[in-house]
């Protein structure tokens, strides 16, 4: 994803994220 996606990703969403891009 990129990081537009994750930054509006739901919180479910960023979990997936958080061990590569710091919340």
């Amino acid at each position: 994803a990129t990081l537009a996606d994750i930054l509006l990703a739901d919180h479910d969403e960023l979990s997936d994220y958080e061990s590569e891009i710091p919340a």
